[in-house]
């Protein structure tokens, strides 16, 4: 009863990281695709006229320029990482996604502290939603790996299902009496190789006993 206890629990703590780690992929993908996508809409709300925002001849067009290339850098990269630190089970990238989010909140707030956002605040609470989203899924992130390597070091790991204990029980037992067999077999082998050479041993006994010395022996 205490082994199904185990299996059922088990297999419950998998769920749950299957489930943080789709919260954790959909809040980097669908978050980083509406941060691509408003960096670029941000330059219509500043300006309809697009060449006046790139050539920098706009007076939003610093704050415009600057989310996009923010944007096109931390969200893809922010994406790779909790994607490889979630589905992948990287350790290392479970705590790259969210350092890079951490570092692009300090950059977005000392740039607010030089007066780069006074003129249109809009951006900078976009970022800093964005941000604080990812930091927040990828704190269950790392509880789910660290779930998940406990798990695999339990018994019915990945599947934690008594039918797949009991298959794989099977084919363990199974293998062990094949290499029990083949041992067997070996052993007996060499049992065999041995009683063909120990008639010649004894030939060699008796000669000794009944070979008596003479002068021959001397010479």
């Amino acid at each position: 009863m205490a082994f199904d206890d185990e299996i059922i629990k088990n297999a419950v703590r998998m769920k749950n990281c299957k489930k943080i780690w789709g919260c954790v992929f959909y809040t980097y993908l669908i978050g980083g695709i509406l941060m691509i996508l408003y960096s670029f809409l941000s330059i219509t709300g500043v300006s309809w006229d697009w060449l006046f925002v790139l050539v920098g001849t706009d007076t939003l067009a610093p704050i415009a320029m600057f989310m996009i290339l923010d944007s096109l850098i931390s969200a893809p990269l922010g994406f790779f990482l909790a994607l490889k630190g979630s589905y992948g089970h990287s350790d290392l990238c479970v705590f790259l996604a969210p350092a890079l989010n951490i570092a692009n909140l300090i950059f977005m707030i000392i740039m607010k502290s030089h007066h780069v956002f006074d003129v249109n605040p809009v951006p900078f609470i976009v970022c800093v939603t964005y941000s604080l989203a990812c930091i927040i899924t990828s704190s269950f992130n790392i509880y789910a790996n660290i779930t998940y390597r406990k798990l695999e070091k339990a018994r019915g790991f990945p599947h934690f299902s008594e039918r797949f204990v009991e298959r794989e029980e099977a084919r363990n037992m199974k293998e062990r009496m094949k290499e029990y067999k083949d041992t067997h077999k070996s052993n007996k082998k060499i049992v065999s190789d041995m009683d063909d050479i120990s008639p010649v041993n004894q030939e060699i006994e008796k000669y000794q006993e009944v070979h008596n010395p003479s002068i021959m022996d001397d010479i």
